[in-house]
This record gives structure tokens, sequence and C-alpha cells, in this order.
């Protein structure tokens, strides 16, 4: 058995080089005898999570409603990740009943049109004109409220305002109503059930990048690299720094990744897009660079910049890889929600 190109143990798990919560796609294999079991599971909490969950990438997969591996329904990143000073992504539009914004989230129709409501938020009063919007996930006790609060500088402020998911009411539903004087004390507060399709601009968004997401970006394009090549295993030398910077996070980022590269698809690069949502791989061998391009969720209205990743130096001539996976308009009979198509190589 080979060793894990990790950690040296040996290589007992299959690992989808393309994160599972992204969906099953035809004709992607997974990357077999090169990671142990713990650290797939490990950079799969670490690193997958994070994109799978934040900015762009979260937002287009819970948009989608794409489910991962256990079916369960996409996190909602404007609910992910937010015990902390900031959430990891954010988007605001302006309050319909106050001179300040709110926080916000999508919202698809029937017709499956998407908008952006209110998010389940509590607005808290500062002053005469200062309002401070904070998460209100669902599954937050009193505890994890409170320490939210701290983070968020709002302990002690006057709650002035509930914003509730559209199918609830504050009046009624005393799990909400406990949870919220077990945190507060007694309170009185205007609640609103979520805002309708009306109230949809204008809207921002905002995503605080981490370190893991950028790692994860790393990881995709490597073991991308890796599904494909035949030149390399991944236990060479010249990979040395890119498995630490994935798997420890040790060096400085911009060495590794760029998020915002040049187009490496012709057609995009004219102005082109998809007629299906995808995601597009490419390695090229550069001045004796060599360079992986991930440039996730691209498709109709929506061509974010490609991101491009330093996989290493060799003097080694690789063959040229080019792959776009495309989902289908719904799931085959296989279970499947797109497949993979060499382009080039």
């Amino acid at each position: 058995m080979n060793p894990c190109i990790y950690c040296g143990q040996p290589a007992d798990s299959a690992e989808h080089w393309i994160p599972r919560s992204f969906g099953a796609f035809k004709g992607v294999d997974q990357l077999k005898d090169r990671l142990c079991d713990e650290c797939n599971k490990a950079l799969g909490k670490e690193l997958d999570q994070e994109v799978s969950n934040t900015g762009l990438t979260g937002y287009k997969r819970f948009e989608l409603e794409i489910q991962g591996r256990h079916k369960n329904p996409p996190t909602n990143p404007f609910l992910y990740r937010v015990l902390a000073k900031e959430s990891a992504t954010t988007m605001t539009m302006a309050c319909p009943y106050g001179d300040y914004k709110i926080l916000a989230q999508t919202y698809k129709t029937d017709k499956g049109d998407t908008h952006a409501i209110a998010l389940r938020q509590l607005v808290f009063k500062m002053g005469d004109d200062i309002r401070v919007c904070v998460p209100f996930p669902p599954a937050y006790d009193a505890e994890r409220l409170k320490a939210l609060f701290k983070e968020r500088g709002v302990e002690g402020a006057t709650l002035e305002s509930v914003y509730l998911d559209r199918d609830e009411e504050l009046e009624n539903n005393m799990d909400v109503r406990r949870v919220l004087t077990d945190a507060l004390g007694q309170f009185s507060a205007i609640a609103y059930g979520g805002i309708g399709d009306g109230a949809v601009k204008p809207v921002e968004m905002a995503a605080g990048i981490s370190k893991a997401y950028i790692r994860a970006v790393a990881k995709i394009a490597f073991h991308y690299y890796l599904a494909m090549s035949t030149e390399h295993s991944g236990h060479e030398f010249l990979f040395q720094p890119i498995r630490r910077f994935i798997r420890y996070g040790e060096g400085d980022y911009p060495s590794f990744v760029s998020l915002t590269s040049p187009q490496f698809i012709e057609q995009l690069a004219n102005g082109k897009c998809p007629v299906s949502m995808g995601h597009f791989f490419g390695v090229k061998h550069v001045s004796e660079h060599l360079v992986a391009v991930v440039q996730l969720f691209v498709g109709p209205n929506h061509v974010p910049p490609p991101s491009r990743v330093l996989l290493g130096l060799t003097k080694k001539e690789v063959a040229q890889h080019l792959h776009h996976i495309s989902y289908y308009d719904e799931k085959d009979k296989e279970g499947y929600v797109g497949e993979i198509e060499t382009l080039v190589g």
C-alpha cells in the first residue's frame, strides 16, 4: 500500500478530489492510494466545509440547493460560522421599516426565481441612530446567543426587532421566546416573519475568506492534477511546500494561491457563458512553473474569476489538462447531478 502524501501513513482512503458536497458527477473517479483515512477526514472537516459553506461557492451551492453525500439540504452560508465578530458571509439590504440596513439571505420562489429576503436575525438599538444586526441561527440556545452577543458587542443593548423565517411567528412560538428570554431577560420587540419578494433591491454581499478556504481551493487544484496526471504521484519533493500548506496551513498563502487570475477558458475570455452551471479545471506547465487553475460555479450570468494555484517547480515536461464539469437540469437515474468532460488532455 502506498504511503499517504501528507503524513506517510498507509494510504487506506479514497478521496473525492472535487468535494462531495458539490454533488456526485458521472465520470469523476475518486483519488485512490494517496491519502490515509485520518488526513482525508481532517481535510474534509477543515477545508471542504469552508469552500462548501462560505463565500461565492457556499452562496451558489445554497442557491442551487445542491445536496451533499448524506442528502442533507445545503447549509445557509449566511448562518454559517457566525460566532465571531463578523459572519463568514453576509448579505445586506435596506430595511423597509427604518433608515438602516438589515441582514439578508436568498429565497427561491415556486417559479424558481431567486430574491433577497430578511435573514433570521435580531436587531439591537445602540443609541439613537445605531442599529446592530446579529444573526439568529435556529439551532442556537441561550448560552450560544450570549456568547454571540458578547462577540458582537451588543450586551446591554435594547432588542428592537426580531426577524424570523417566513413560516415562523413569535407570538405563539414558545421555543423562540424561551431562548430569547433566557439570553436577554424580559424583552419587548417587534417581530417580522421575513420580508416578501418585493423588498429585494439593493443588496450587498461580502465574504471574509479564511485561510482554510484558500487551502481548500489549493487542495482541489492539487488533487485534480493528481487525479489526471500520469507524470506525478504527489509524493515527489517538488510538492512538499503545497502539501504542507494544504495539510497544515504552513506558508504565506499568496506564494501558492491567487484567488483572482486571468481567464484561462477562451470562450469565457471572449464574453461567452455556459448554458448550464458547472466548474472548470486546468493544468499547464509554463517556465518550469506547474500551475493549476480552478473556476467554480460558472454559468449563465455568473462568471467568477479563476483561482490560480502554484503546485511546484519542475523542469520535467508535464502534459496540459483542461476539464469541465457541468450540472444536469436534474439528477439522472443513477443519482449523478452532472458529468465531466475532457477539453484537453
